[in-house]
């Protein structure tokens, strides 16, 4: 379980390190498309964007990117990447203290 726990939090940091990157690096390129998503695949990320599910988001644009040319950087504002890193220290925090209450219960029963 806390194996589980690094991974996804490795992963989290990943995907906000890489739409941030891709943020900086498209500069004016870079278009947010949530504002008036004009295909179906748009629609579907600005969903997913703002259901606060950056994974499942970064895996449909992967698969989605050669055919419909989508790409992480116009579907994230940057009111989602502070959403997602709060979500992300508040379930890092709450990792960190069900360890601790594992650890005293372990330390408790000897």
């Amino acid at each position: 379980m806390i194996h589980t726990l690094q991974v996804r939090r490795k992963h989290a940091r990943f995907l906000v390190l890489a739409v941030a990157a891709a943020g900086f690096s498209m500069g004016a390129q870079a278009e947010y498309r949530c504002n008036a998503p004009s295909l179906p695949g748009e629609e579907r990320a600005c969903e997913l964007a703002k259901l606060d599910q950056p994974d499942q988001l970064r895996r449909f644009v992967q698969v989605t990117h050669v055919t419909l040319g989508l790409d992480m950087a116009d579907f994230v504002s940057q009111s989602d990447l502070r959403r997602w890193e709060e979500k992300r220290a508040q379930e890092s925090a709450k990792a960190s203290d069900d360890r601790t209450a594992t650890i005293a219960t372990q330390v408790g029963s000897r």
